[in-house]
């Protein structure tokens, strides 16, 4: 907060462009720490022209830390807050229950999601997330794919842009990476565009995932198993109807 009142991000955002690449990557650290903080700190590292710099970052291929840290804030910048442990919370329920009749609407509010972010602001970033996703650090591509969940978690919108950014191939090759760390957020993505319409749906089933389902639905991770169920119920919703 001490450094946003301090005018520090328009700064930052004014250092993506230095010709010393330490300088640089500081920058985008310290914008990632930021945008991360809370929604209304991200919007306004977006609103401060935060984007076209950063991507520059990604595109001159640069130095490997580079390249992961960028990833990390551009996951950031395309973000809501990351949800805490279930478990950790579910005390407040009872209390959460009685909060949303509350008669203050701020009060209310309080108990909805975090905003996401404009798409409008962010889809700039689809052609590098495209790149970026198929990268060969493990990190990168999990940041990326991150990135591409929060996009992907919105109108149907937003999911044909994410559908014609040419990304859902290799969506659907990830599923199959060793790694439960990259299959998490690329199975939330591909899971979040079969929410879509029917012909978004049948894009991602024409993609020959179905091929890719049954070891997740026997993956040792529970997280990933749950989104496996959730995926598969989706598409046989979508199939029912049709």
């Amino acid at each position: 907060k001490v450094v946003i009142e301090q005018g520090a991000v328009p700064i930052f955002v004014e250092l993506l462009s230095s010709p010393n690449n330490d300088v640089r990557e500081q920058a985008v650290w310290a914008l990632g720490n930021i945008s991360g903080d809370s929604p209304a700190c991200r919007d306004l590292v977006l609103e401060s022209g935060a984007v076209e710099p950063l991507l520059r970052q990604l595109q001159t291929k640069g130095s490997h830390s580079m390249t992961r840290i960028a990833t990390w804030t551009l996951s950031n910048f395309c973000g809501e807050m990351p949800r805490p442990s279930f478990d950790r919370v579910k005390i407040a329920l009872p209390t959460l229950a009685e909060l949303i009749c509350h008669d203050d609407e701020e009060v209310a509010n309080f108990c909805g999601e975090m905003p996401r972010p404009s798409f409008d602001r962010v889809k700039i970033a689809l052609p590098t997330l495209a790149e970026l996703i198929c990268h060969d650090d493990e990190e990168v591509v999990v940041d990326s794919c991150k990135a591409l969940s929060y996009l992907t978690d919105g109108p149907n919108d937003a999911i044909q842009a994410i559908i014609e950014a040419d990304v859902c191939g290799r969506l659907v090759e990830l599923l199959t990476n060793s790694s439960p760390d990259v299959q998490a957020p690329a199975l939330r993505t591909v899971g979040n565009i079969v929410t879509g319409n029917d012909v978004q749906t049948q894009f991602i089933i024409n993609h020959n995932v179905h091929s890719c389902l049954l070891p997740l639905l026997g993956s040792p991770e529970k997280g990933i198993r749950k989104e496996a169920r959730q995926f598969v119920y989706n598409i046989v919703k979508t199939l029912k109807y049709n």
